[in-house]
């Protein structure tokens, strides 16, 4: 976000103070950036790295050299930045409308995958130990994430990064091919980022009684009464978030918060906003688990050959059912009807998957 003349770090720490110190009253976001912020030349203008298509394009052509020359700052700092060990994100429960931006971290690990593509290719040892780093700081910053939208971005960045190393491996530059460690509990724990779901939600109800009429909102709503029984399902979700995955998939999610009547009469918007759906929170869990099977997809992958035909009959004469950590068969083949790509994936019929991230690209 920082200008080109200006430090990321000092203006970062500068920007965090603020945050720390801002008034929940105030209505202004304490963070704003004036001058020219850092233009990023975009990756997805042209195609995503971690695509069959694009990473062919990339590698076969000099436009990675062109993309990663006008990125340059770009990559430096977000090299920096990924390697803090103790990064936490700032944004206040207070603020939800002051989330980061986080389109820039996702250009600048797209245009670094380019550069390690680049690397590769030259044989540099560079490019694997990069690409080792990458994935094991993003496996650090997932167990750190403090929010939802946190936790699904470094997801979705890991994901994608465990999806360049399949295309690197399967186009022989990755040479020497180190197994994937799979997802650890505190990696695969959400308790944390529902807490700060939870906290945000509170403060809506605060900001509600705030600027809505004074008058009448106190008897239609106790922001504090919502959040204890709010609390309540923070500890029916620790249970469930302990679980493993086989045992969360079979789980019935069926939490209901109880209200009285007369506790539905005196915080009838509380009372209202508890018929909301929890259930997306299940969905967030499983989507976790999913990225731990696309390791274990691609651990099995990394150990045939590079060039190996793998199809329904190569896949019968090995057993991966064992490998699967839902307990739900073995991995099968996936055609994609739009781009005609084939995938190896772990089979989970009652949840959906739209991104493959069960998957690993054939």
């Amino acid at each position: 976000m920082a200008p080109k003349d200006k430090d990321p770090v000092t203006l970062g720490k500068k920007l965090h103070q603020k945050a720390l110190s801002a008034n929940p009253q105030q209505k202004d976001r304490p963070y704003h950036i004036s001058g020219k912020q850092l233009a990023t030349y975009r990756p997805q203008d042209y195609c995503q790295v971690y695509k069959r298509n694009c990473f062919s394009l990339l590698l076969n052509s000099h436009l990675a050299d062109e993309i990663i020359e006008k990125n340059s700052i770009l990559i430096k700092r977000y090299e920096t930045f990924i390697s803090y060990p103790n990064y936490h994100q700032s944004h206040p429960a207070h603020d939800w409308s002051s989330n980061p931006d986080y389109k820039g971290l996702g250009f600048a690990h797209e245009v670094t995958l380019i550069k390690v593509l680049k690397s590769l290719a030259h044989n540099s040892k560079s490019g694997q130990n990069t690409l080792k780093q990458l994935e094991s700081a993003l496996k650090e910053k997932l167990a750190q994430s403090g929010t939802l939208l946190e936790k699904m971005f470094y997801l979705a960045l890991l994901n994608q990064t465990l999806e360049f190393k399949n295309l690197a491996y399967s186009e022989n530059i990755l040479k020497k091919t180190r197994l994937s460690d799979r997802l650890s509990k505190k990696e695969l724990a959400l308790t944390k980022a529902v807490r700060f779901d939870l906290l945000s939600h509170y403060y809506v109800n605060k900001h509600l009684m705030r600027n809505q009429n004074k008058l009448i909102m106190p008897f239609l709503l106790k922001p504090n009464m919502t959040a204890n029984k709010l609390t309540n399902f923070l500890e029916y979700f620790k249970l469930f978030d302990y679980m493993t995955a086989e045992d969360k998939v079979s789980y019935k999610f069926d939490y209901v918060e109880e209200y009285t009547l007369l506790e539905s009469v005196r915080n009838y918007v509380g009372y209202t906003q508890s018929l909301i759906d929890l259930v997306p929170y299940k969905s967030y869990a499983i989507r976790l688990h999913d990225l731990d099977a696309k390791i274990a997809v691609l651990n099995w992958r990394l150990q045939q050959p590079h060039n190996a035909k793998i199809d329904e009959a190569y896949l019968e004469r090995h057993d991966t059912a064992k490998l699967n950590p839902y307990k739900t068969g073995s991995f099968f083949i996936k055609e994609e009807e739009l781009d005609k790509q084939k995938l190896l994936c772990v089979p989970l019929e009652q949840h959906r998957d739209p991104r493959n991230v069960r998957c690993v690209q054939l």
